[in-house]
């Protein structure tokens, strides 16, 4: 899902939480709703993830949503990367290997899930 404002200054690739096995792009649409208000222009995508799709199949998929944003979406824009909890943590995986050798602007993880392994024994 791309959302769009009246005047686009930057993009991001939004990337939904949801224990690495729920939730899809239209989890967060009001945040990425105003952030498209505010000038910077959203894709939310969802991903394969969870128990049908090992790792690192959710990061692969986005991988091919910045290289679609870079290309299509927001040529010539600074693009970051973003997300919250396991979203958050595919956001700090592309950020610090980006597709293609190609740095994103910025890079954000809310409330990230920094170990995965972790996170799984805790649940």
């Amino acid at each position: 899902r791309a959302y769009m404002g009246e005047r686009t200054v930057c993009g991001l690739i939004w990337c939904h939480g949801g224990v690495f096995a729920r939730n899809s792009a239209a989890t967060d649409s009001e945040l990425c709703k105003a952030l498209a208000r505010k000038g910077i222009g959203v894709v939310s995508s969802s991903f394969r993830d969870g128990p049908f799709f090992s790792h690192p199949q959710a990061v692969r998929d986005l991988e091919d949503v910045a290289r679609h944003a870079r290309s299509e979406l927001f040529a010539g824009l600074p693009i970051g990367v973003a997300g919250g909890s396991s979203g958050g943590y595919h956001a700090l995986i592309l950020g610090v290997r980006p597709p293609d050798d190609e740095p994103f602007a910025f890079a954000a993880g809310l409330a990230p899930v920094s170990d995965p392994v972790r996170r799984a024994d805790y649940l």
